[in-house]
């Protein structure tokens, strides 16, 4: 058949009627279907008819509709396919189709107006597909026709696709550092990883790439592909392939240096990022004459744009020491004015850009140099504005001081002068936040031997340090957040870190005892009157008390001992006064009152207060962030790596009653599930621990937040023991608290709950040894014996309210009274009437008060009769629901239906069917859901007429007691 015939021709199997099927079934959302379609129909059609140049350019129209539906790896591979096999039928006609089709849509999905990839409000997926179809139309030409390489930087129709898949690929790669890890990340690597494919499957078309993308015309768009492409023959076997390149090097340094450097617009970061094979490879150690004019001018024209571009070129070039470069041309400019620009953006990344220069000079002399660079302004006073203060300040804070101490000793000097000078609040926290973190490597450098260098200096330091913090605790109230700051942040956070059992050295003594004192004083002075010393004073006295009671030792410089007892001995305390933590608000407050709490467990304060601080902080803190829990959870952690037992003692009571409380709302911002996973060590296998937690690992609000299987048994395999061997030594412990527990609490409580689950989780460990010693509970609670002595009016009395009369007996007198006379006194009945009308009461003779009391006590002693049997009964059904919750052994569910049967049901006669009707119904479907030996369709049907036969039809559904030839006999 000719090409005329197959367009022209009308039958079924011509190409103009296959694409008009193929449009109307290729939105399919079944791969299966999909596969159908174009594996199966299509691959078959395109091999079996010849294809006209028209209908192969309708076919690759229709096929576009797939870009955005077909995302996933299967239907896109099955489309690819497809594209090779038209590319095999007909190579040149298909590159100009892939080339004419495919350039409106990409423009539609990225426009060639946009400048960067944050601008593209399409999603990254359908860009994907498009850049895998160019792929494969890229190296057609080459592969299948055997054109010349160099003659095809002339083809437009190829130029095309190679400025299309350049625009797709800056499209689809990481904007930012940030977005590494994402799902558009995860499309980016796979667009990069089959750029890679292509490149090493045809490396005669990276010469012919290179002169398109480094003409003059390329935009920041075309460096991400120019990167691929570099790295692709950096890491091919060929020489040639580097060959290549080397010839383009003068043309590429020209490009970053024109487009990239030259931008007016930041530039992404993958425009930068991949071209670290080049920088490495092909620039290295030329890189400061080539480009150093160049960032110079950039700094200077547009700071928005060039900063990123710097920050991403010096942590690219791992293999170029830039920190000299940028530290000799442009830090200086940075420090001075950036830092203080009206553009957010700007001010954060120049503050990037000199983070990293400070953490990665290779030598001290420029670790030094890069500090000064960044406090010299801050110290003379040109950062007039609070914002700027603050960035300095996280940025000194932020250093990683890879060089130790060296960097550290300059910036608390410069920090320390601040001190005196700042005031603004959230400029005074970053300052101390700073000055701690600095502290802290300053002396984590002093527990080295002496004889190292820089040791007297980082001595020098501290005693400065300690000089400016005991005169900063010393200042008058007014300057609160100040002293809050040296408290909290410059003191008590390196200290915390570095103390550990007590600092016995003789720096520690002369610089950090002082400040321990110091605080403690605080804290002894605000036990005194907790409320009044302000919220700026507890925390002052929390930090001191903690850090007190962490450094304590023989030759402590504080008096513990009277510091606990001022602590623990009043009602009013500093640490356990509900009005007094109750004013902690913030992360820092709830920090260091937890350190107290912890440092008080570790001293043997077993104080019940102790674990409603816990409670409070983990379940009712003003602001339930994920830090505050992560503290909390830690701290419970601390403590029970003490003593988990003690911990669990003292907390229970405080746990289950708030347990208790949380039942009753929908939602709570915690889980309890974590906060008793913190109580258990992991393998620490305690018995003890794991048998008083029980109840508690089985509340209904602690399997609210563990859907599957059994919190207690993952918490007892947390700690390392056997559940089995749990359950067996423990086992008359474990049935005591459940019997304990089910008689003290009625059968709708969360406690009650707790002991049916408990009694569940026992069962599936044990088995029908555990299960027949539990049912004996049952066999106690359900007594055919009482249930039978249960009478109708008996239960209409137990269903009085408490304190009313079910029968009067006074009325009851009269009416005997009366019923001889035939004519009752007229007058009597007019005042009962009046009286009756007016609210009053006849007042009780004696006799008649006798009679009433006597009813009393004996309507009293019914309900309490009624009363037992009715708990019992309804606590043996519950108990015999949970033993039967999973498939139990034949003997446990004889044991079972003997219970129900013959002591509830036949024992208890009408009886049971008014007090648990509706129990002993649920108790019969669950034990026929479990029975064995019996088809499915056959146990409820069974269940409902043993409760039929013996009576019970009060508490079968009208379904089940409506006869099947009822309406005919009745009609």
């Amino acid at each position: 058949m000719s090409d005329a015939t197959a367009v022209e021709g009308g039958d079924v199997f011509s190409w103009k009627s296959f694409t008009e099927r193929l449009s109307d079934k290729i939105t399919t959302t079944s791969v299966n279907s999909r596969h159908e379609l174009l594996s199966v129909e299509l691959q078959s059609h395109i091999l079996a008819h010849p294809l006209s140049d028209r209908e192969l350019v309708d076919l690759v129209v229709v096929l576009k509709s797939t870009a955005s539906l077909y995302v996933d790896k299967k239907s896109r591979t099955m489309v690819l396919d497809v594209l090779r096999a038209l590319s095999v039928k007909k190579a040149e006609v298909f590159v100009k189709a892939i080339a004419g089709v495919l350039d409106p849509v990409v423009e539609s999905m990225q426009s060639k107006s946009v400048v960067h990839p944050d601008a593209i409000a399409t999603v990254v997926a359908p860009r994907f597909v498009l850049l895998s179809w160019i792929n494969v139309a890229l190296s057609v030409p080459i592969v299948q026709l055997g054109v010349e390489p160099n003659s095809l930087v002339a083809d437009p129709a190829w130029k095309r696709l190679v400025l299309l898949a350049s625009r797709l690929l800056w499209g689809v790669a990481p904007a930012h550092p940030g977005q590494k890890g994402t799902k558009s990340h995860s499309l980016s690597s796979s667009a990069h990883h089959d750029v890679w494919r292509t490149l090493r499957g045809c490396p005669k078309m990276i010469a012919p790439m290179l002169t398109i993308l480094t003409a003059e015309t390329s935009g920041s768009d075309a460096s991400v592909l120019i990167g691929n492409i570099v790295s692709t023959a950096v890491h091919l076997s060929s020489k040639d392939a580097l060959a290549v390149v080397e010839t383009y090097k003068d043309a590429i340094i020209s490009y970053i240096d024109r487009v990239l450097l030259g931008s007016k617009t930041p530039v992404s970061y993958s425009s930068v990022a991949d071209l670290r094979d080049f920088l490495r490879t092909f620039v290295g150690n030329q890189f400061e004459p080539l480009f150093k004019p160049s960032i110079a001018k950039m700094l200077l024209r547009s700071p928005e744009a060039g900063l990123p571009t710097c920050l991403w070129m010096l942590e690219t070039l791992d293999n170029v020491d830039l920190s000299s470069l940028y530290l000799e041309v442009f830090a200086d400019t940075l420090a001075s004015n950036l830092l203080k620009s009206s553009n957010a953006s700007v001010r954060q990344s120049a503050a990037d850009l000199l983070a990293v220069l400070a953490d990665t000079p290779k030598t001290n002399e420029d670790a030094v140099k890069a500090v000064e660079i960044i406090t010299k302004p801050l110290v003379l006073g040109r950062y007039t504005q609070p914002e700027h203060r603050i960035v300095a300040y996280r940025l000194l804070g932020g250093i990683k001081t890879d060089n130790s101490w060296v960097s550290s000793v300059e910036i608390l000097a410069a920090l320390i002068k601040m001190t005196g000078k700042e005031t603004q609040e959230a400029a005074v926290g970053a300052l101390f936040a700073a000055i701690g973190r600095h502290v802290s490597v300053i002396i984590e450098s002093l527990r080295g031997e002496e004889s190292t260098e820089g040791y007297e200096k980082c001595k020098e330091a501290l005693k400065q340090f300690s000089e400016a913090a005991v005169k900063g605790l010393a200042l008058p109230e007014r300057s609160a957040v100040v002293r809050q700051g040296w408290a909290a942040d410059a003191i008590g956070e390196p200290l915390w870190k570095a103390i550990h059992g007590g600092l016995k050295t003789t720096w520690a003594t002369e610089y950090i005892q002082p400040l321990v004192k110091a605080l403690a004083a605080t804290a002894e002075k605000a036990t005194a009157s907790p409320l009044t010393a302000g919220s700026s004073g507890t925390l002052d006295a929390h930090v001191g008390f903690a850090l007190a009671l962490r450094s304590a030792s023989s030759n402590s410089v504080v008096d513990v001992e009277k510091l606990v007892s001022l602590v623990t001995g009043a009602e009013k305390s500093l640490v356990l006064w509900d009005k007094v933590y109750h004013k902690c608000t913030g992360l820092r407050e709830c920090v260091w009152l937890l350190r107290a709490v912890q440092m008080l467990f570790a001293r043997g304060c077993d104080d019940a207060r102790l674990a409603k601080v816990l409670v409070w902080v983990l379940c009712k803190f003003p602001d339930p962030s994920l830090e505050v829990s992560r503290v909390g959870l830690s701290t419970v952690e601390y403590m029970s790596g003490i003593s988990a037992k003690r911990l669990w003692t003292m907390m229970a009571p405080v746990v289950l009653e708030e347990m208790t409380a949380s039942a009753e709302k929908d939602s709570v911002p915690y889980k309890w599930t974590m906060i008793l996973r913190a109580v258990v060590p992991k393998n620490s296998g305690s018995m003890d621990l794991l048998e008083s937690l029980a109840l508690a690992a089985n509340h209904p609000v602690v399997l609210r937040n563990h859907a599957q299987g059994s919190f207690w048994i993952s918490l007892v395999q947390q700690a390392g023991i056997d559940p089995g061997e749990l359950c067996h030594s423990r086992l008359a412990e474990l049935k005591q608290t459940i019997r304990q527990t089910m008689v003290n609490n009625d059968t709708g409580s969360t406690m009650f709950a707790a002991a049916t689950s408990l009694v569940k989780d026992l069962v599936f460990i044990g088995g029908d040894f555990v299960a027949l010693q539990l049912l004996n509970f049952a066999r106690e609670d359900i007594d055919p014996t009482k249930l039978a002595e249960v009478s109708a009016e008996d239960i209409e009395v137990w269903q009085t309210p408490a304190g009313q009369l079910h029968f009067d007996p006074v009325s009851s007198k009269e009416a005997e009274r009366n019923n001889g006379k035939k004519k009752e006194d007229w007058a009597e009945q007019l005042e009962r009437e009046i009286a009756l009308k007016r609210g009053q009461v006849r007042k009780l003779t004696k006799e008649e008060q006798a009679l009433v009391d006597r009813q009393h006590v004996k309507e009293n002693e019914i309900r309490a009769r009624v009363d037992s049997s009715y708990k019992g009964l309804h606590r043996g059904l519950a108990l015999i629901r949970a033993v039967v919750n999973d498939s139990v052994a034949s003997a446990c569910m004889l044991e079972s239906m003997h219970m129900v049967v013959e002591r509830a049901i036949i024992g208890g006669k009408s009886a049971s069917e008014r007090l648990a009707g509706p129990e002993i119904y649920t108790t019969m479907l669950a034990l026929s859901r479990v029975a064995d030996g019996l088809e499915a369709g056959l146990r409820v049907p069974i269940a409902v007429g043993i409760l039929r036969a013996r009576g019970l039809t009060g508490v079968v559904p009208a379904d089940w007691t409506r006869e099947s030839m009822e309406d005919l006999a009745t009609r």
